[in-house]
């Protein structure tokens, strides 16, 4: 695959950027200024954390990587796990226009490592086979 030589350069330094994969939230527990959870509404604060648009960021390396990938003119798809819809986190990292298939769990009504949930990936994706690629974290 020469036509993507350069590219994992960034990826390769994955374990320097790791401090910076997820937000404050979900380093250091609840937001300043949230209340205490009732011991009956733990499972509700830890969701509204979860599911904030800022709650998770992607690594330092994800932007430039895709768009390197996508100036060689590689389309990138997601398959999730994610139990909400995960375009609220690529929007506001503004990774949206980066991304040219999304599947998640929730939507598609299956979890990793079930096939059907990378092969609709891929077929939304147009993917033929032979030379698609997985890969893990965003």
């Amino acid at each position: 695959m020469p036509q993507l030589r350069g590219v994992g350069a960034a990826a390769g330094q994955r374990g320097e950027n790791q401090e910076g994969g997820h937000s404050p939230v979900l380093r250091e527990g609840p937001r300043e200024g949230s209340r205490a959870p009732s011991p009956g509404g733990i499972e509700e604060t830890a969701y509204r954390e979860l599911t904030a648009p800022d709650a998770w960021l992607p690594y330092r390396d994800t932007e430039p990587t895709r768009r390197a990938l996508r100036a060689r003119g590689v389309r990138i798809g997601i398959g999730s796990d994610f139990a909400w819809d995960l375009r609220i986190h690529l929007a506001r990292a503004g990774l949206e226009d980066l991304i040219d298939a999304c599947v998640i769990s929730c939507e598609a009504g299956r979890e990793k490592p079930d096939p059907q949930l990378f092969l609709k990936a891929c077929a939304d994706l147009g993917a033929r086979g032979g030379l698609d690629v997985v890969t893990g974290g965003w």
